[in-house]
């Protein structure tokens, strides 16, 4: 499996320092602290752009270094909501403890009354649908009958200091090509369209060459071995109760699952 790469905090000055150099710009780079002085406007203008770059990046597909696992959590019998906080994208698959079907809010609703309505049992021992409340709260159908394993698959933020090391030359090119060219009025920078065409040719090139195949574990039913603790920043779940299941198991606690980048 291919590691998550390191964060590094210093390669927007190696980012400022090349678009600098191949525009022509005069700038000063300290060579063992990495802190680089820049036209100020210059250097705005340059943020701006990586900024619009790593969005570009982001729209083209799901990249295999934004994604992440929540810790393994574990719900008490009834709890069948659950309230997600910290740096999160987009959720895109809950295990519970197998993988549950993504419904919309307005199903789960439907299976609740129900349930309810002709006194159906509403808790069951695997959750097999899930529905997302703005984003952020998982609601699960059945509610657990029991001690539950959770954990939910979810894609951070693009962020240009959790990149791997080789998409540093990528942004480059992305930002010469797409922005920093017209900022070239003296034309200084030789065959500027180029790094548009090496940005475009970089993205197809990674998108078809995934990590889809080695990745695939990610994707498995947790364990039956998996150790599940609870994960929330409390490490408890907070005393807030609404009536999710309706009757038969009771009201619902909504437990705070913290994702972890």
């Amino acid at each position: 499996m291919q590691p998550y790469p390191p964060r590094d905090n210093t390669r927007i000055n190696r980012i400022l320092a090349d678009v600098a150099d191949l525009l022509h710009q005069p700038y000063t780079l300290a060579e063992y602290d990495a802190t680089i002085t820049l036209d100020a406007r210059f250097e705005r203008s340059v943020r701006r752009w990586v900024t619009a770059v790593l969005g570009e990046i982001a729209s083209r597909r799901r990249w295999w270094w934004t994604e992440n696992l929540t810790p393994p959590a574990s719900l008490a019998e009834g709890q069948d909501l659950v309230d997600l906080v910290g740096d999160l994208a987009k959720v895109i698959a809950v295990f519970a403890p197998t993988r549950a079907r993504k419904v919309p809010l307005a199903h789960v609703a439907e299976l609740r009354s129900s349930a309810n309505s002709v006194r159906e049992p509403n808790a069951a021992a695997i959750c097999t649908h899930y529905a997302l409340e703005g984003g952020r709260r998982l609601h699960l159908w059945p509610a657990p009958s029991g001690a539950l394993d959770l954990q939910v698959l979810y894609t951070r933020p693009m962020d240009l200091e959790i990149l791997p090391a080789d998409w540093e030359r990528i942004v480059v090119d992305g930002v010469i090509g797409r922005y920093g060219r017209h900022y070239d009025r003296d034309a200084l920078t030789q065959d500027a369209a180029s790094f548009e065409l090496r940005f475009e040719a970089a993205l197809m090139r990674a998108a078809s060459d995934s990590w889809d195949v080695e990745r695939v574990s990610r994707w498995d039913p947790l364990a039956d071995s998996t150790a599940a603790t609870p994960g929330s920043s409390t490490d408890t779940a907070v005393t807030h109760t609404i009536p999710a299941s309706l009757e038969g198991i009771g009201s619902a606690c909504i437990y705070v699952l913290e994702v972890v980048p």
